[in-house]
């Protein structure tokens, strides 16, 4: 048995020791973070990136592009002024490659927005070159404001 080690929400296997003495790893297990089932991949380095263990398909993709290129949708807040809220939440509208998102934290860190905030509110129009915006995911309003109710139930 190989050594687990724990990476954000899933466990990948690694072997650095072998990798460090020249021995090549073939495959490196991973548990699938698409759907809710969890299920445990293997994925064959040395055969075009074969994907074993999967529940559906979409865990074959999610196997071959972790090991290819890893992305990630980056969720975090950022400060807003002037509003009864002091943070805003936001996201990447789409998925960022992983290296890319501690660049972008730092981004988000120097940001601070002026009330009101409008949901999906483009807050970056470009992170780190890839194209992608970031997105305001909730309407934030000026201090004192009323804010209107999204429904109403009569009785």
């Amino acid at each position: 048995m190989q050594n687990t080690e724990i990476t954000g929400w899933y466990y990948v296997h690694v072997s650095y020791a072998a990798r460090r003495r020249g021995m090549e790893v073939s495959m490196t297990e991973l548990i699938c973070i698409v759907c809710p089932r969890g299920c445990r991949l293997a994925v064959d380095e040395q055969n075009s990136y074969a994907v074993s263990g999967q529940g559906c398909t979409r865990g074959v993709q999610y196997g071959k592009d972790e090991l290819i290129s890893p992305v990630r949708v980056l969720t975090s807040t950022v400060r807003v002024n002037g509003a009864e809220l002091r943070q805003c939440p936001v996201k990447t509208k789409n998925a960022i490659p992983k290296g890319f998102v501690f660049s972008a934290m730092r981004l988000l860190s120097g940001i601070e927005l002026a009330a009101p905030v409008s949901e999906g509110q483009v807050i970056i129009e470009d992170v780190c070159g890839t194209g992608i915006p970031i997105v305001a995911t909730r309407d934030i309003m000026q201090a004192g404001a009323q804010q209107q109710p999204e429904f109403c139930i009569q009785a």
